[in-house]
């Protein structure tokens, strides 16, 4: 699909495997479903055939049967994201801590009025990153103002027209990840409202697009080598019998300050 296509985070997650794996007996085999029942008719062809050693899934949701399908198999599979449960291997960042460090970034910085453009809702790392900016605005008694959005630039774009043209337009946005704030501050320069002299933008980071806006994009860095580095090796770990009970690496993130979200000198 075309957004698909386009957004970083999986071109960078493919890149990052290939190089992983480049150095491993293993390559990487890549299915992408256009719906649920691609998704499926995808997982019992893996099942029945066998044809790949192991399998890597990329942001589950929060209720994702796929997960338990391929555990009652026996089938070898690593998650990348919150499964939601100790029952199964994961590679994650601590999404709820990256949301509040986003979040107090901007409260710090002297905004008041913060909101989020969140992704869908029930996707465990969209609903993690909420929570991260609802704690990091209840520790302040401020009121948390969250709007979901479909992944990707375009629905991005879309979806913040209606938060920018709102006469109580919020001084600052947490938004999902750099691709979809491209497109916030796509349609923020449409509609004549500067970043970030009229509006703050902090978001989440797995590459260099922070650099295509202007001045910068500040954003909480997800440390995506590590993420894959960490998932590769528990995978083969599962793949060749060495892991052990199932296990939840947490790898760090850290903010990375930009002019996105500095606030202008004399503005409070």
């Amino acid at each position: 699909n075309g957004e698909l296509k386009d957004d970083p985070f999986f071109a960078s997650l493919v890149a990052e495997i290939t190089l992983f794996l480049s150095s491993t007996p293993y390559h990487l085999c890549l299915d992408v479903a256009e719906d649920s029942d691609g998704q499926s008719a995808i997982y019992d062809e893996l099942l029945r055939s066998r044809r790949v050693d192991g399998l890597i899934l990329v942001e589950p949701e929060s209720e994702d049967r796929r997960l338990s399908k391929l555990q009652e198999e026996g089938f070898p599979f690593v998650v990348i994201g919150n499964p939601r449960s100790a029952a199964f291997h994961s590679v994650d960042n601590d999404n709820v801590l990256a949301g509040r460090m986003a979040t107090l970034h901007l409260l710090e910085n002297g905004y008041k009025s913060v909101g989020m453009v969140a992704g869908p809702e029930g996707v465990a790392v969209s609903d993690d990153r909420s929570m991260g900016y609802r704690l990091a605005m209840a520790e302040r008694g401020l009121q948390a103002h969250v709007w979901h959005s479909d992944f990707g630039y375009r629905a991005a774009a879309e979806s913040s027209e209606m938060i920018l043209r709102s006469n109580s337009r919020p001084e600052a946005l947490v938004v999902m990840d750099d691709f979809m704030a491209l497109g916030v501050s796509r349609t923020a320069h449409d509609l004549g409202i500067h970043v970030p002299g009229e509006l703050a933008l902090v978001s989440f980071s797995v590459g260099n697009l922070c650099s295509l806006v202007e001045s910068g994009l500040t954003t909480v860095d997800l440390n995506i080598r590590e993420l894959v580095a960490n998932s590769c090796r528990k995978l083969i770990d599962v793949v060749e019998s060495q892991a052990s009970d199932p296990s939840r690496t947490v790898v760090s993130c850290e903010l990375r300050s930009r002019t996105s979200s500095r606030r202008a000198v004399g503005v409070m």
